[in-house]
C-alpha cells in the first residue's frame, strides 16, 4: 500500500519543530527541577551542618570554662599541696635541733666553751648537718678528748680541727680554735 502524505512539508516541519521545542522544554524544566531538588537538599544540609557547628561552639565555650575552673582548681591544689609538703616536712624535722644540742653536749667535754656555732643543712627527714663551731679550751687534752668523743658518737663524722692558737699566761693559758664537722640525726 502506498501512501500519499497530502500535508505539506512545511507544516510537518513546523509541527516536528513544535514538538522539539515542547520535548526540549520538558527536558529543560525537569533538568531544572531536578537541579532546584538537588540544591535545596544542599542547602537543607548546609543549614543542619550550621546548627550543629554552632551548637558544638557553645558547648567548646562552656567546657572551655570547665578547663579553665579545672587549671585553677589544680593550681589551688598543688599550691595546698607544697604547703602541706612544708608543713610536714618542719614536723618531720622539728626535733633536729634539740637532738643535735642534746648530742652535742653530751660530747663537749667541761673545759670547753662554744664561742660561735653556725649550722648549714638539714632541709629534710636524715639529712646531714655541717657544723662550724668557734671555741675555746682551757687544755689541748679538752680538745683532743672532744674530737675523739665526737667521732665514737656516731653521729658526728669529717671532724676537722682548725688552727689553734694559745692565749694568755701560763697559768691562765687558753687555747682559741676553730672545728667543723657533719652531724647526722639517728633515723
Amino acid at each position: 500500500m502506498i501512501r500519499i502524505n497530502l500535508v505539506p512539508q512545511e507544516i510537518l516541519d513546523k509541527a516536528r519543530q513544535k514538538q522539539f521545542i515542547i520535548k526540549g522544554a520538558g527536558a529543560g524544566a525537569a533538568l531544572i527541577l531536578v537541579l532546584g531538588l538537588i540544591s535545596s537538599g544542599q542547602y537543607l544540609r548546609l543549614r543542619s551542618l550550621q546548627a550543629q557547628s554552632a551548637q558544638a561552639a557553645e558547648k567548646l565555650k562552656k567546657l572551655q570554662v570547665l578547663v579553665s575552673e579545672v587549671q585553677e582548681l589544680q593550681k589551688t591544689e598543688n599550691g595546698i599541696r607544697d604547703r602541706l609538703n612544708v608543713i610536714n616536712g618542719l614536723l618531720k624535722d622539728r626535733p633536729l635541733y634539740p637532738d643535735f644540742m642534746s648530742d652535742l653536749a653530751r660530747v663537749a667535754p667541761a673545759g670547753v666553751q662554744i664561742q660561735d656555732l653556725t649550722t648549714t643543712g638539714g632541709g629534710n627527714e636524715g639529712t646531714t648537718l655541717k657544723i662550724s663551731i668557734s671555741a675555746r679550751a682551757q687544755s689541748n687534752g679538752d680538745i683532743a678528748r672532744w674530737i675523739g668523743a665526737m667521732q665514737s658518737s656516731g653521729r658526728f663524722s669529717s671532724v676537722v680541727l682548725g688552727a689553734v692558737s694559745a692565749q694568755g699566761q701560763a697559768p691562765q693559758l687558753a687555747y682559741s680554735f676553730t672545728l667543723n664537722a657533719t652531724y647526722t640525726p639517728s633515723l
